[in-house]
């Protein structure tokens, strides 16, 4: 593990010296610098990256995922408002918002920015629009996690609603545990 991550620094740092004003290498030697908890420098690159393209929704999400995992939820919100912003169509930036205000508990938030994730990713038909597919996050996910809002907000028949899509779409853990 350590010699992978040697080599992906090695890796980040060819990748800056030659594309020096690039997001990419400084978002993933940020990367590399927050899983090897040297924050200072994660946070140096992050916000060079942002500063390289200020419209780049790309290196705002990796800062914000950066904030959350500092848990400073105030910069991430700051951060996936910006996103919002640069791309309203994305889906993720809401999800993510959803998560940052689920993690506060303030539930009713959260279910508002999931909804909002939801209804980014789904056509009028009700089919998955391909061109808003989230890189990390699918549709399963996110109507597991709602109806784990759902269930915090004693919302039993939304809940077992979103279970049920869940197990429509392959995942029926929580549908089987909790609305049988």
């Amino acid at each position: 593990m350590l010699g992978d991550t040697l080599k992906a620094f090695e890796d980040a740092e060819t990748y800056i010296s030659i594309y020096s004003l690039s997001v990419t290498g400084y978002v993933s030697r940020g990367y590399l610098y927050r899983i090897t908890n040297n924050n200072k420098k994660a946070l140096d690159d992050l916000n060079h990256a942002v500063s390289l393209d200020t419209a780049s929704s790309w290196a705002y999400n990796n800062r914000t995922s950066y904030f959350m995992f500092i848990k400073e939820y105030q910069l991430a919100e700051l951060d996936y408002k910006k996103v919002t912003l640069i791309s309203n169509t994305d889906p993720e930036p809401y999800f993510y918002m959803s998560r940052i205000y689920k993690l506060q508990e303030k539930y009713f938030k959260a279910l508002k920015y999931f909804n909002k994730s939801i209804d980014k990713l789904i056509i009028g038909d009700g089919t998955i629009s391909s061109e808003d597919l989230m890189d990390d996050i699918e549709l399963v996910t996110l109507y597991v996690e709602r109806g784990q809002l759902y269930e915090l907000l004693e919302a039993p028949e939304e809940m077992c609603e979103d279970y049920q899509k869940a197990c429509d779409l392959g995942d029926c853990e929580l549908f089987n545990k909790n609305c049988k």
